[in-house]
């Protein structure tokens, strides 16, 4: 991408498959756009008590009522690092929502305030089955690999190959 004498030749496309950018170097040289997201679907929510902890540890505690805590079978086991326990987003219709807790092997667990309380979104209460975007977009909101790398402190290459075989794949043309 940043070497013209090699333009036509044979080269490596590594991770512009992805639609990713090898360097930030490269944004302003090559147009690509993202083709992979991660989703899950909700299996369980809970409306539980002030100052109720969730999770391992304990380390998150509802601070406010009407508090909903939503579960999604989705884990360090497939791929989502538990580095980003308490420190990433998630999309549940359109909206970005807060992760709470630590990520466990399995699941992980989300925070949904119904009564517009501003550190929580959507500001409406979500249901069993809804989707939820770990990595992707959903209406005008993106969750990208470079932002998910950065937390990490890797590179958005490990992020995209860590989720791995557990996950169903859904190829869409």
């Amino acid at each position: 991408v940043l070497h013209p004498r090699v333009h036509w030749d044979m080269c490596r496309v590594g991770i512009g498959l992805y639609g990713l950018r090898p360097a930030l170097e490269t944004r302003r040289k090559v147009r690509l756009t993202p083709v992979m997201s991660v989703r899950g679907r909700i299996t369980r929510v809970e409306h539980p008590e002030v100052g109720t902890g969730g999770s391992y540890g304990l380390t998150y505690r509802v601070p406010k009522p009407n508090i909903q805590i939503c579960t999604v079978p989705i884990g360090y086991a497939d791929g989502l690092s538990r580095s980003l326990s308490g420190n990433m987003d998630v999309l549940v219709n359109g909206e970005r929502c807060r992760q709470v807790g630590r990520i466990c092997m399995d699941q992980f667990m989300f925070a949904v305030s119904v009564n517009n309380i501003r550190a929580y979104r959507p500001t409406r209460a979500v249901e069993y089955g809804d989707v939820v975007t770990i990595l992707g977009r959903d209406g005008n909101e993106v969750l990208t690999a470079d932002d998910m790398a950065a937390k990490r402190n890797t590179i958005n290459y490990e992020v995209v190959c860590d989720f791995g075989l557990r996950l169903e794949k859904i190829y869409d043309s």
